[in-house]
């Protein structure tokens, strides 16, 4: 079975319809914006300095670093992501 770009692109087009009919991000101060867009990709990357200033100041091979840690991988991929959500939005556009 062959798939032409055109029936790919519509593919991608719903599926994306889909994932705008989810639930939108809540930031830290309560606001609600659209998951992917450039304030929801900015509240990660402040959340994530935040919380790699404060592993910083935990003394190496604590818990409490090492909970820190796992907290910012997280935050990495999740922001890894909605940079791969956003990619996805400009290729249809």
């Amino acid at each position: 079975m062959r798939i032409l770009i055109s029936e790919l692109r519509q593919i991608i087009r719903e599926e994306l319809l889909e994932e705008a009919k989810k639930p939108r991000y809540t930031t830290i101060r309560g606001r609600k914006v659209k998951y992917g867009s450039a304030k929801h990709l900015q509240e990660l990357e402040q959340c994530l300095e935040r919380v790699g200033a404060l592993r910083e100041r935990q003394k190496r091979g604590s818990g409490a670093r090492q909970d820190i840690t796992r907290v910012i991988s997280r935050l990495k991929n999740e922001i890894g992501k909605v940079k791969k959500y956003r990619d996805r939005l400009e290729l249809v556009k």
